[in-house]
């Protein structure tokens, strides 16, 4: 039996405290190699507002807030937790270091003009704890890269790029992921299948795509989703019955007023199941026969503003009058074939 004697600890134990120092400092450092690396691939001499950036403590850069590790709820001089350079000039390639950085939790890019992303820069073993990302208004072409993104990402907000082909299977491994907003990009081919598996969605935009085909059925596995819209896309085809399992939603749009847009069609579904849902937006489309009777008819919001976006179909028949239980109702008919509106209304 081997005793370590106190003397032996002792010097164990600053061993230690000089290992763990080195490694503070080795961590600070690599930090801001990082963060120079960022300025450097970003044309950071060109951007509106560089103050401090290159030089002094790295938490005193422009757009970098930190935390304090030893208490994280307090700002602090290391740990670099955000950064927001929104539209401030960013020209160029994020690189894929940059998805290292070990506090990162917050990014905010939007507003400037970045052409890649880095996603490939994520490692399933060595990566930011990110929780949002947002990269919209950029010039972004790819998101490769993204399903090794950590499993803490909550939102990925990168609207009004210009990210084209298909919808890349790796997406929908973020299942974790609260809200996806891939509005106004340049994505083509059909919406796959395991879309279903995105379960902890919350909101989703494909608002503005050039997606095609039809809704999936696996659509009704998000039951969590709250708003959705593929609306101004070329999709086409009836609304999958399974929509009625999204419990939660509370917005659906499949508009289609652009002239080179897609065409839903079929009988309208009554949505009586969707008993949160305030807002529905079908226009330009071609849903045919009558406005279902039980349109919404189990709605437990019935004292909101509701609002039916039905214009510029092939409905027939008249508004029917069970529509009377909604005390604040909007709804748009225009442009289809009605006949009348039930007196009850």
């Amino acid at each position: 039996m081997r005793i370590m004697h106190s003397s032996s600890r002792s010097a164990m134990t600053q061993v230690w405290a000089v290992l763990l120092c080195t490694l503070t400092s080795a961590m600070a450092q690599s930090e801001k190699d990082i963060l120079m690396e960022f300025y450097d691939s970003l044309d950071g001499n060109r951007w509106k507002d560089n103050t401090g950036w290159t030089e002094g403590k790295i938490c005193d850069w422009k757009g970098i807030t930190c935390f304090d590790l030893e208490n994280p709820n307090s700002a602090g001089n290391e740990g670099v937790v955000k950064i927001d350079l929104e539209s401030n000039d960013l020209n160029g390639d994020i690189p894929e270091s940059f998805w290292s950085l070990p506090y990162l939790s917050q990014v905010q890019l939007g507003g400037n003009s970045i052409s890649d992303a880095g996603f490939t820069g994520f490692s399933k073993d060595l990566s930011a704890p990110v929780t949002e990302i947002i990269l919209s208004d950029n010039s972004i072409i790819s998101i490769e890269g993204i399903g090794n993104a950590p499993s803490s990402l909550r939102t990925l907000h990168m609207t009004n790029n210009r990210i084209s082909d298909e919808i890349p299977p790796e997406l929908f491994e973020l299942n974790m992921l609260r809200r996806l907003y891939l509005s106004f990009n340049e994505f083509s081919g059909e919406i796959p299948t395991e879309i279903g598996n995105m379960a902890g969605l919350r909101e989703m935009f494909f608002y503005g795509n050039w997606l095609t085909g039809y809704l999936p059925s696996e659509l009704g596995m998000l039951d969590n989703l709250e708003i959705v819209t593929f609306a101004e896309n070329q999709l086409s085809g009836e609304i999958p019955t399974e929509v009625q399992n999204m419990r939660n939603l509370r917005v659906f749009s499949l508009h289609n007023n652009d002239p080179e847009s897609g065409e839903h069609w079929g009988e309208l579904p009554n949505f009586e199941d969707l008993i949160f849902l305030t807002e529905l937006y079908l226009d330009g489309n071609a849903f045919s026969g009558q406005i279902p009777s039980r349109l919404l008819g189990h709605s437990n919001v019935t004292s909101e503003l509701v609002t039916l976006g039905l214009s510029n179909n092939m409905l027939t028949g008249t508004v029917p009058g069970t529509l009377t239980h909604f005390k604040n109702l909007f709804i748009d008919v225009t442009g289809n074939f009605i006949t009348g509106v039930s007196p009850r209304v």
